[in-house]
């Protein structure tokens, strides 16, 4: 900006007879304009490069905080808010489409007698490990939440009750063999669990007589006509509830 003021006073005294009329004092005023426009189009470039990572760093923030407003943070599962907001516009999609959608309810057999016993931290352990049961068993496109304390959801998409029910089964059967807190002995102090360090410190003794979790019940729903999200969610939980009652670890899908 210094050599543009120069040149243009240079320009204006050549003009009034102050200097006299040569290649420097009648061109020199254009040049010094072109290379202030050279430097400012590097400096504007400069900045547009320093706002473009502001913005692609913002922009990554963002989706970090949505993520993990969306994220169970025990789990790494999907969360409540994450459910209740999309398994509606899954419904949606799925009438657009014309496409099937199950509902799959998951619930942990005796694990309120679990954190009675072995406390909250041994629980939370248990359920890092059935939500990694849960994700090893799913497909790409599918949504698994943990929709609170011990209870889980799936939202599947493009999927059939029958197909439901395998994939439920899959996590059914990978949870029972997991076995995931190991058998306490009447007047025995347990042993240490593997791949449950919040189980692992100082078992208490207990009179029970097997595993504390040993299985879920999973009850399955397949989306019906024009029913609601409620609605599925209702008859996923009815199927749910009636494999409960008739002794858990099973599963059992609900009739349209």
């Amino acid at each position: 900006s210094t050599v543009l003021l120069v040149s243009v006073n240079v320009f204006a005294l050549r003009g009034l007879g102050v200097v006299p009329h040569n290649y420097l004092t009648t061109y020199g005023f254009f040049a010094a304009a072109a290379i202030e426009a050279i430097l400012y189009s590097f400096a504007l470039a400069d900045r547009v490069r320093r706002l473009r990572t502001e913005h692609s760093g913002l922009t990554r923030r963002a989706a970090e905080l949505t993520s993990m407003s969306m994220t169970d943070e025990l789990t790494g599962l999907y969360n409540r808010r994450f459910f209740d907001r999309v398994l509606p516009t899954s419904i949606d999609h799925a009438r657009a489409t014309m496409k099937p959608l199950s509902l799959v309810y998951v619930d942990l057999d005796g694990f309120k007698q679990l954190n009675d016993s072995r406390g909250h931290a041994c629980g939370d352990t248990v359920l890092r490990i059935v939500g990694a049961i849960i994700r090893a068993n799913v497909r790409g496109g599918d949504y698994p939440c943990r929709i609170g304390g011990d209870e889980f959801a799936l939202i599947l998409p493009g999927a059939h009750a029958t197909e439901a029910r395998l994939t439920a089964e899959r996590i059914r059967e990978g949870i029972e063999q997991k076995r995931v807190i190991p058998p306490l002995r009447a007047g025995v102090r347990d042993h240490a669990v593997p791949d449950a360090e919040g189980c692992s410190d100082e078992m208490p003794t207990s009179t029970a007589t097997g595993p504390l979790v040993k299985s879920v019940s999973i009850g399955v729903a397949e989306l019906n006509g024009e029913e609601t999200a409620q609605l599925l969610i209702n008859r996923a939980d009815r199927a749910m509830y009636r494999v409960k009652a008739g002794g858990g670890n099973g599963s059992e899908i609900d009739p349209a």
